[in-house]
């Protein structure tokens, strides 16, 4: 029986192509040709990672140290007087810890906004106390992001209906930021109190919405999440 020739195929490594046939040479560029690779059978393209997470971290670190020390050279040597290093060296690592969390939870968007304005809201809080404990951080950051944050996952789990039972969780923990800022109005720490009474009101509000109209989705989630 007669082989069938035309069925054979080669393969050019340097041209990249396949080609049919009794051929030992490339026709484009002469290179002796080989058995023409098996081809994987695979559902989605592979395609090439351009950035990896260690050259993130490299290229964000090197700004990071070169922005600080930028920052105290200008400060010690054109406004000695004013020590604004420090701010601006706390917002530096604050942008740098953004970037870096940012990107590993890039895959998983409310956890990435939950743990950012945790950062931000102790970066806030920090640099309050080395200027001098003015209560600013905790008088209006913290009413407006506790409150701001409890909103935006509430409208979130409204427009993505699909996947509104995963958002309980984090609804329920940013409620921390309602209860800490309760907490701190009980003891006379915050004394712009309507910042706090307006941020604990919007809090509590969205959390009985959500427990008389959506019980069921939260239930879901808290009995999914804790295994209760």
């Amino acid at each position: 029986m007669m082989e069938n020739t035309s069925s054979r195929s080669s393969y050019c490594p340097k041209c990249g192509v396949h080609l049919t046939g009794e051929r030992n040479r490339c026709p484009l560029c002469g290179k002796i040709l080989s058995d023409c690779p098996e081809e994987k059978s695979v559902a989605y393209p592979e395609i090439p990672q351009q950035f990896s997470y260690n050259l993130i971290f490299k290229i964000s670190t090197f700004a990071a140290i070169v922005s600080i020390l930028v920052i105290n050279i200008i400060n010690s040597a054109f406004i000695p007087h004013l020590a604004l290093y420090i701010p601006l060296t706390l917002i530096t690592i604050c942008a740098w810890l953004i970037v870096n969390i940012g990107y590993h939870k890039r895959k998983n968007i409310p956890k990435n906004i939950l743990y950012l304005v945790i950062i931000s809201m102790a970066v806030c809080i920090w640099i309050d106390y080395l200027l001098g404990w003015y209560h600013w951080s905790v008088n209006y950051v913290l009413p407006i992001m506790s409150s701001s944050l409890t909103t935006f996952y509430f409208v979130l789990s409204l427009v993505d209906r699909r996947n509104s039972s995963t958002y309980g969780i984090y609804f329920l923990l940013s409620m921390i930021g309602a209860m800490l800022t309760f907490a701190l109005y009980i003891c006379d720490v915050i004394y712009a109190r309507a910042f706090a009474v307006i941020s604990v009101a919007v809090s509590v509000g969205l959390l009985c919405f959500q427990l008389l109209f959506r019980w069921r989705s939260f239930s879901s989630e808290l009995s999914s999440r804790f295994h209760v």
